[in-house]
C-alpha cells in the first residue's frame, strides 16, 4: 500500500492521524498498523502520527502486512477468471460452486484459499452457487473505503436470474424488511422487524409457454439471500434455487416449468456487473462477467423451446 496526500487548508496545523482518519477515512486499527509495520514522511523528512502538518504539506506512506506477499499480478485459477487487478484491489469472475472465504463447513477451496499466497479482503460477497462478478480489496484501507462505499451506497450491483413466472408490474421495486428466519442459521425471511432491504428488478425476456422469466436485479441494499426471498415475496422464486425454490414451499402452482429445477442444479443467479469508485484513483470503475456456460445452455434451450416474448 502506498499514499500521498496533499494537506489543504481545512487541515492546516492537524496531526497526521486526524487527517488519516477523519479526510482520507483511514481506521485507527490501520494507523497503529502503519505506525509499527509501514512508513510515514511528510516533505522527504520521518513524521510521527502525532506531529502536526501545514496546509501544502505532502504526507506520504508505505505499508504492507508482515510475512504477507503481494504480487502485482494474479492469474487465472481453478476457473476463477481475474477481471482486474493492482496493487490495491482485484476483481474476478467467480464460477458456481466456490465459497467465498472459509468457514466451519468449507474449511478449504474456497476463493480466498485458493488465492491464499495474497492477502485479499471481500468487499462483496456471493452464495456458493452463484456466479458472477467479485469485488477484494488488497489491503485493510482499501477494504475500508470500499466498505464506505457499501454503506453509502455507491456500489452499484446487477444480477441477471431466471424466475419461475412472470412479474406483474414487469419492472418496479420490492421494498420487504429481511431478517433471519427463526430456528434456521441460514434461512431468511421477510418481517417487518427485519433490517431494511430493496431490490428494484426489471424484466429483460419472457416465455409465456413455459411461464418463466429473465430478469435484471440491482441491489440497493446488500442483505444475505436478499435477491432469492424477494423474488420468492412475488410468487417467482428462481429456478433451480433449493432454499427457496417452486419446489420446496407452498408454491406448487409452476407446473409449466418445474421441471427446469433440475437443469441447472443450482439457483438461477448470476451477478453480471459492478460499478463503484476506485478506493485510490477515485476513478469511476465498472466490471462485467457474462452469464456461465450452464446459465447460456439454459437459456438457449428456453428459446428453442419457445419463441421469447420481449418485455
Amino acid at each position: 500500500m502506498k499514499l500521498e496526500h496533499i494537506v489543504d487548508d481545512k487541515n492546516h496545523n492537524k496531526r497526521v492521524v486526524d487527517i488519516l482518519c477523519n479526510t482520507l477515512g483511514m481506521s485507527r486499527l490501520l494507523t497503529k498498523r502503519i505506525r509499527l509495520y509501514g512508513t510515514l514522511d511528510v516533505n522527504g523528512v520521518h513524521y510521527r502520527m502525532v506531529d502536526p502538518v501545514n496546509s501544502g504539506d505532502c504526507i506520504s506512506l508505505t505499508y504492507n502486512e508482515p510475512l504477507i506477499a503481494a504480487p502485482s499480478v494474479l492469474e487465472d485459477r481453478n476457473n476463477i477468471k481475474i477481471l482486474f487487478c493492482d496493487d490495491y484491489i482485484v476483481v474476478v469472475s467467480k464460477p458456481s460452486g466456490i465459497v467465498t472465504h472459509p468457514t466451519s463447513g468449507h474449511k478449504s477451496g474456497t476463493l480466498t484459499d485458493i488465492f491464499s499466497e495474497v492477502k485479499l479482503h471481500p468487499v462483496s460477497r456471493l452464495d456458493r452457487e452463484t456466479s458472477g462478478v467479485m469485488l477484494l480489496a488488497r489491503d485493510p484501507h482499501c477494504h475500508y473505503q470500499l466498505s464506505l462505499q457499501h454503506q453509502n451506497k455507491s456500489i452499484e450491483k446487477e444480477y441477471i436470474g431466471f424466475t419461475h413466472g412472470i412479474f406483474n408490474p414487469l419492472n418496479g421495486t420490492i421494498n420487504e424488511p429481511l431478517k433471519r428466519k427463526p430456528d434456521s442459521i441460514m434461512l431468511r425471511c421477510i418481517s417487518p422487524e427485519g433490517d431494511i432491504a430493496i431490490t428494484h428488478y426489471e424484466t429483460k425476456e419472457i416465455f409465456a409457454e413455459l411461464d418463466t422469466s429473465v430478469v435484471s436485479f440491482i441491489l440497493e441494499t446488500g442483505r444475505t439471500h436478499q435477491i432469492r426471498v424477494h423474488a420468492l415475496s412475488r410468487n417467482h422464486p428462481l429456478i433451480g434455487d433449493g432454499l427457496y425454490g417452486a419446489s420446496s414451499n407452498d408454491n406448487m402452482h409452476y407446473q409449466k416449468s418445474a421441471f427446469l429445477d433440475n437443469v441447472l442444479g443450482r439457483q438461477a443467479l448470476h451477478a453480471s456487473r459492478i460499478t463503484f469508485s476506485h478506493p485510490m484513483t477515485k476513478e469511476r470503475l465498472t466490471f462485467m462477467a457474462s452469464i456461465p456456460e450452464d446459465m447460456n445452455n439454459l437459456l438457449n434451450d428456453m428459446r428453442k423451446t419457445v419463441v421469447p416474448c420481449k418485455s
